[in-house]
């Protein structure tokens, strides 16, 4: 593989790292052609491998987020990754970057190792290794390793085939902007929010539900189900219907958010999968649409009461 194989030094010739995206930057890494479409590498014949990042400024910040908060969520968001591809995780590395201010207390490193490993004895994960470093911020990540059979791709989907979703969306946008508005008196479904803003949850619970059933493509929603139905489309060669109304929100959560802001809000970790079967309706998740021949133009349409929606919002943007 030489040089000439890469994109990544036109990079170099852009003035600002806000002109590009995550799909373009990771792109670049790969010859013309090979980038992975899923969040998880499948390692034959029964391993999956992901890995992911939450670094300060970026992903929380300090003043909202305690040491519980983020040893539950970098272990969470990785579970996600490894239950949408169908296989049960069991093997974890944690790389830890230290702040150089002195931020980070012995009393906050031990909550943190605490909360850490009981989120991993929760899904039965054995820490194996990993590294510690001296950073500018605080900067945390895991890689995980998982159990898989047969590894479910985003790029399974098939016309006629159903898209479902295992729940509500909007509450991470809803507790987001709780958390701006700094309100000090917070009712009971405000607190949810923030909550699930915070500590979202995978969807390990429905994992041996669904895998008694003909999955054909899946993912989880990290950065809005606009961003993210158009990465499941694209990897199926597919388009995808969905009739916004019968994606499930809270209403508290629907007036505060709008359709628009329930279709971008991020780091949901809810699924959604296609299958060309029927779901039984005695299971939790909910039929939102159908998936269509493929059109390049158009390959996510959303309608609402019957008619073309066009969304606002695009969802969370790594480098903007």
């Amino acid at each position: 593989m030489s040089y000439q194989d890469f994109s990544f030094l036109a990079l170099v010739k852009l003035k600002c790292l806000e002109s590009l995206n995550e799909e373009t930057i990771i792109r670049s890494f790969f010859p013309k052609g090979a980038m992975p479409s899923d969040d998880c590498y499948f390692l034959a014949p029964d391993r999956l491998v992901t890995t992911d990042s939450l670094a300060e400024g970026t992903h929380f910040r300090n003043d909202w987020s305690t040491p519980e908060d983020l040893a539950w969520k970098l272990v969470e968001v990785n579970v996600s990754d490894i239950i949408s591809s169908g296989g049960i995780p069991d093997l974890a590395f944690l790389n830890f970057g230290f702040p150089k201010k002195n931020t980070i207390s012995e009393s906050w490193l031990q909550r943190f190792q605490t909360a850490f490993r009981q989120r991993l004895k929760f899904h039965t994960i054995q820490l194996a290794g990993g590294d510690t470093f001296l950073s500018p911020f605080l900067s945390l990540n895991l890689t995980l390793f998982g159990k898989v059979k047969t590894p479910i791709l985003r790029s399974g989907a098939k016309p006629n085939d159903t898209i479902y979703i295992s729940g509500a969306l909007g509450g991470s946008e809803a507790g987001l902007r709780l958390l701006q508005k700094k309100t000090k008196q917070m009712k009971p479904w405000q607190k949810k929010q923030i909550l699930r803003h915070l500590r979202p949850t995978s969807r390990r619970d429905l994992s041996p539900i669904l895998s008694k059933f003909e999955i054909s493509s899946c993912m989880d929603i990290t950065d809005g189900l606009v961003q993210d139905a158009r990465k499941l489309a694209e990897a199926s060669r597919v388009s995808l219907e969905i009739d916004i109304e019968k994606i499930p929100a809270e209403k508290n959560v629907l007036d505060l958010l709008g359709w628009d802001g329930i279709l971008a809000s991020g780091e949901e970790l809810e699924l959604i999968f296609t299958s060309p079967r029927e779901i039984s309706k005695d299971i939790p998740v909910f039929a939102i649409g159908k998936v269509k021949p493929y059109l390049k133009k158009d390959p996510v349409m959303f309608t609402l009461r019957g008619k073309k929606f066009i969304p606002s919002q695009i969802g969370y943007l790594h480098f903007k």
